[in-house]
């Protein structure tokens, strides 16, 4: 199978993975040094490695009623590079009045070495993304993600 080949079945693993809620083997495809951006119009965005991502990005986002489904729309691949359009769907514990539906579109922009993933950059729609980090972060869904 040829670089390319391999590289789009190594992306297509981790969103697989993810959205089934095995973030261990899907984040064992990503390097521990990987540079991995997120906007920093959003008030997490930045570049992480792999151990900055999971605890500084994703924890922000508990709630969801279950695994956070990526489903992966198309994928180009050219030698090291992927870019992938991914579309999310999950259903948030808190809101307004109860729950917050989120389904955001992504463009993952991923290099990878070895098959794990070095560098990824991370596009999204950023207002909704923030909308569901305002929710998030109010007090009644604190306290109601404490229980």
């Amino acid at each position: 199978m040829e670089l390319a080949s391999r590289n789009k079945q190594t992306v297509t693993s981790f969103f697989e993975f993810f959205s089934a809620g095995n973030a261990k083997d899907a984040f064992a495809l990503v390097a521990p040094n990987v540079s991995w951006w997120v906007p920093e119009s959003l008030p997490f965005g930045g570049t992480f490695d792999r151990t900055g991502y999971l605890t500084k990005v994703l924890p922000k986002f508990a709630g969801f009623q279950g695994p956070l489904k990526l489903t992966v729309k198309s994928l180009v691949a050219e030698g090291d590079s992927v870019a992938a359009e991914v579309e999310s769907y999950a259903i948030h514990t808190c809101g307004e009045p109860t729950t917050f539906v989120y389904n955001n579109k992504y463009h993952f922009k991923i290099t990878l070495k070895d098959g794990l993933f070095v560098e990824v950059k991370e596009y999204m729609d950023t207002y909704h993304l923030a909308e569901l980090y305002a929710v998030t972060q109010t007090d009644a869904c604190r306290a109601k993600l404490k229980h």
